[in-house]
């Protein structure tokens, strides 16, 4: 019975189950049936869009454009449309799945991911992640190296069927013998694989697959024999093939191939691709001949360069150790992969050589450190340019470079140094690599104080690169123009200038140049109180930087971070900001992690938290006394003034605050908000200090009109507003002021508590509150009856903390009020509502671990996610009914939550032993949900862990036998 025949029912009904994702992968390594498996899907779905993998080249920009011609059949216009956007760069994938989302519901399948290059990889992942729901997508390979797959699987985008589910089961295997009138036949030590059952069923035998296709190819003319070992760095055969490589075959040499029971696929194209495990079995015999095998290794790697295939030539030259042709070859692609910007690929395919071979090399040195520089590993990226810098006769080639990364490394004085040293090289360099240094250099005159000198030598870059047509180089400029014009607060020139690069880059296809001019325009935005506006550029901004892998995030989180201050959302400011000192630390990027510790000292003192505020200050001087770099921009020097203000306000010392917001400066664009608030908080220091004059606020109205912005003046107003009603009332300002100083303020809000996770704890305000009356434990119980189960009536009240027992709840009502009454002075704390349920005053707040950790849930939190799961017991020591049934229905749902973004912020920092951990927890909490249990197996798969990922696979099989 051929294979093909046999329905793998079990299997189409794992993809066509109702709650499966629309993306499927197949991974499972050559011979376990993916390919079969798919024939039998378009058997099904005769009108799918199929793509074959094993017929083109694997890169992104080939990758694109058959799938374009794959979608022909569904539809001309976007087909046209997709080949037209990959013209002249890769189409990125979010613009892809945009032209997909135009398209009716469709199935796409792509069969042999393994094929891929890195970068055809990474685009692949991408739109998986970018694919509209309404459409599916099946895809099969043996391998893919891509990190993005366990995030892939833990975020429900993509289901897995990996070896263990494609493998024969023992009806399969029964009915497959039957047919092939052996039912006798022991298959129960081939494990299931397909191929090797083949192989078997059709006559050859033993149990080790090489052993079986040696005895197929025995069963060959000895002449075929020794001409296909020559064949073997070949991947795909064309019947022309052997003579071009003078060997000697039968006329109908393939139509014997087809006919024999070699694993060989016939492509439409008259070739044949031959199976991964024919050809290990073919170099093995040709690798007894060395030198035999040296040439024709090296003979197809000119062909496939012929082919244009560049990544694949040196791949099959590393693999008989030539590495010196290797390496040259490498150079010569890899310059002009940087200068299209391509720096991840460049990255992937520079990690593939030996780093000694690198290292030999003085242009593939420089490239490494400029593509880790902008894949956000600045410090990495950095040492590989020294090593270049530290050569004597080389030290020139890698100053342009070195000069751009100083800078960013926020070490201005030294980027100043070499933009002087490299001077003495500049009839060396080429016009880009001048441009480079003309706008570091404005940039750097900019962080020294010198916003004037910066414009001359920014607008001079931007008038050569028209000159010469650089518009690369031109856009670069523009965005240090755009800083400079902020820095000047000449806003509509900065707007303009960040407008015209987005254009530059737009139009020349560097897709991954995009964010840096976005960030710039959502801060222009921002200031103008366009949040919304700012915020939709900062997250299409962010989509794009993750897609392209630039080194933009850091910045994007950062700026996100400020815009959700502003909009008064504290939860997502938070995580955006916390988000962007985990990048900064893992790129070096020092200058964000500084200024992000100093807005969520903000946050945290607007919240009351002067503890935390007070942390997040000490870390960013901290962190300056390590890189006292830092304090050589006057921007982050001018702008800690303020946040130490407000330490010292916060501290009751007025005299060191009036200093601190005193050296706040009112000329630079970037802190003009800041300024504002500065002027105000020293008019408030006056009032306390009864000497405030009218000077003291015309200081700050002079600020304030100058600013685009009204919701700056929010951030402060619960703290600034007793002095805007003095003003008021002194009739200084009356019509601008009267709105902030006498709108809607806020009742006392008296803070309760409750902490449930390892332990009950009750605060108020920050303190232990303490219970009095009869009953004081019951009232501690109630407290957090009507902090988890909102307006509790009498019965329910009696229930919980009663339920058979003797007596009432009403002792308990009695103590907490006699309680609260003590401990805040509200008069009625506990409220009996018109539908007899029990309430707090609305004087008094109610908080709980528990739905804290539900909001940090929600906004991915995960700072504090951490802090709340330290202990995770709910509230050990009390036995109560409806505190057992929370311990088994509410609490494992929030803990599994929790865990679950966990594991995932872990994943997306490449950070496998942190997921496991916490997708083992899950799994603990949930044994029968499969979410946990595939993702686990996923990381094993990406991190090479064999043993595991085979124990992993048997678990799922035997808890998951229905999906096998």
């Amino acid at each position: 019975m051929a294979l093909s025949f046999l329905s793998r029912k079990r299997l189409l009904g794992v993809l066509w189950r109702d709650d499966a994702p629309n993306v499927s992968l197949l991974l499972a390594p050559a011979g376990y049936g993916k390919s079969v498996l798919l024939g039998q899907v378009l058997e099904e779905k005769p009108l799918a869009v199929f793509l074959n993998l094993r017929e083109i080249e694997g890169d992104a920009y080939s990758l694109v454009n058959h799938l374009a011609d794959a979608l022909e059949a569904t539809s001309t216009a976007a087909a046209a449309a997709i080949r037209q956007g990959n013209s002249s760069k890769t189409m990125p994938a979010f613009h892809f799945a945009q032209h997909l989302a135009e398209l009716p519901a469709s199935l796409l399948i792509i069969d042999h991911a393994e094929r891929l290059q890195i970068d055809g990889e990474k685009w692949l992942l991408d739109l998986i992640s970018l694919l509209p729901k309404k459409h599916r997508l099946i895809l099969a390979g043996r391998s893919l190296t891509s990190f993005g797959l366990p995030m892939l699987v833990a975020t429900d985008q993509v289901q897995v069927i990996g070896p263990e589910q494609l493998a024969f089961d023992q009806e399969e295997e029964a009915l497959l013998a039957k047919q092939a009138r052996a039912p006798k036949l022991d298959l129960s030590t081939l494990k299931g694989w397909p191929m090797a059952v083949k192989l078997t069923l059709t006559g050859a035998y033993g149990q080790n697959v090489h052993t079986l296709l040696r005895a197929l190819l025995r069963s060959l003319t000895p002449e075929l024999q020794s001409a296909l070992v020559r064949l073997a760095p070949y991947d795909q055969w064309s019947d022309f093939l052997p003579e071009q490589l003078g060997l000697r075959v039968p006329g109908d040499w393939m139509a014997q191939l087809l006919l024999s029971s070699l694993p060989i696929l016939q492509n439409d194209n008259g070739t044949v691709t031959p199976h991964e495990l024919l050809l290990e079995v073919l170099d093995a015999e040709l690798a007894k001949n060395p030198e035999m095998r040296v040439s024709a290794y090296r003979e197809a790697a000119a062909q496939a360069m012929r082919q244009n295939r560049s990544l694949h030539a040196i791949q099959l030259l590393q693999r008989v150790a030539l590495q010196t042709e290797a390496t040259a070859l490498a150079e010569q692609v890899l310059g002009v992969l940087s200068h299209r910007g391509q720096f991840r690929l460049v990255l992937d395919m520079l990690d593939k050589l030996p780093q000694d071979a690198i290292h030999e090399s003085t242009m593939l040195t420089l490239y490494y450190g400029l593509a880790l520089i902008e894949n956000e590993q600045l410090q990495a990226g950095m040492a590989q340019l020294q090593l270049v810098a530290d050569l004597p006769s080389d030290r020139w080639r890698a100053l342009p470079y070195l000069t751009h990364g100083t800078f960013l490394l926020s070490r201005i004085h030294d980027a100043e140094k070499l933009i002087v040293e490299s001077k003495d090289y500049w009839e060396h360099y080429t016009p880009e690599q001048q441009m480079t240094l003309r706008v570091t250099e404005g940039n750097v005159q900019r962080e020294l104080g010198h916003p004037e000198r910066s414009l001359e030598i920014l607008i001079e870059a931007v008038e050569l690169a028209q000159k010469q047509n650089l518009p690369f180089n031109q856009a670069a400029a523009r965005i240090g123009l755009n800083v400079t014009y902020l820095r000047l607060q000449r806003f509509e020139e900065a707007m303009a200038s960040a407008r015209h690069a987005l254009r530059i880059f737009e139009e020349i296809g560097m897709y991954n140049r995009l964010p840096v001019a976005m960030i710039n325009l959502a801060v222009l935005h921002s200031v103008r109180d366009e949040l919304t506006h700012a915020r939709e550029l900062l997250l299409r901004a962010l989509e794009i930087s993750e897609a392209q892998s630039t080194r933009h995030v850091t910045a994007i989180l950062f700026v996100l971070g400020n815009v959700c201050r502003k909009e008064g959302k504290n939860s997502e400011a938070i995580f955006y900001l916390s988000q962007s000192i985990e990048r900064a630390q893992l790129r070096s990027a020092w200058d964000y992690m500084f200024m992000a510790e100093l807005m969520l000292s903000e946050i945290y003192r607007q919240q009351h938290q002067h503890v935390e505020a007070d942390r997040q200050i000490k870390a960013a001087e901290d962190l300056a006394k390590v890189y006292p770099t830092l304090r050589e921009s006057q921007l982050l020097a001018q702008l800690i003034e303020f946040h130490n203000g407000q330490r010292a306000l916060a501290q009751h010392d007025l005299e060191r605050a009036l200093e601190h917001f005193g050296r706040v400066p009112t000329h630079v664009g970037e802190l003009d908000e800041w300024a504002a608030r500065a002027a105000l908080y020293i008019a408030l220091i006056k009032l306390k200090q009864n000497q405030l004059e009218k000077a003291d606020i015309a200081a700050f109205m002079t600020l304030h009109e100058k600013l685009t912005s009204r919701v700056y003046l929010h951030l402060d107003l619960e703290t600034t507003r007793p002095v805007l009603r003095e003003a008021v009332q002194r009739e200084w300002y009356v019509p601008e002021l009267q709105d902030y100083a006498f709108g809607t303020s806020a009742l006392k809000q008296h803070r309760i508590y409750v902490r449930t996770l390892g332990g009950l704890q009750i605060t108020l305000n920050g303190e232990p509150l303490p219970m009095i009356g009869n009953n004081p434990r019951r009232a501690q119980e109630l407290l957090v009856l009507l902090a988890l189960l909102p307006a509790p009536s009498a019965s329910d009240i009696n229930n919980a903390l009663v339920g058979d027992g003797k007596g009432d709840g009403r002792q308990a009502i009695k103590s907490l009020r006699q309680s609260l009454t003590k401990a805040t002075g509200v008069t009625d704390p506990l409220v009996l509502t018109e539908q007899r349920k029990y309430e707090l005053n609305n004087e008094i707040t109610l908080r709980t671990d528990y739905h804290d950790l539900q909001r940090a849930i929600r906004s991915k939190n995960i700072s504090q996610v951490r802090k709340l799961l330290v202990k995770t017991e709910f509230l050990p020591g009390l036995d109560r009914a409806w505190v057992d049934d929370w311990r088994e229905s509410e609490i494992p749902a929030l803990l599994y939550a929790a865990y679950e973004v966990l594991g995932t912020e872990a994943l997306s920092r490449q950070a496998y032993q942190d997921a496991l951990h916490n997708f083992k927890e899950m799994q603990r909490l949930m044994p029968m949900n499969e979410k946990p249990l595939r993702t686990i197996i996923e990381i094993y798969r990406a991190t090479g862990d064999t043993k595991n990922l085979q124990e992993f696979e048997r678990e799922f099989s035997v808890v998951f036998a229905h999906h096998r």
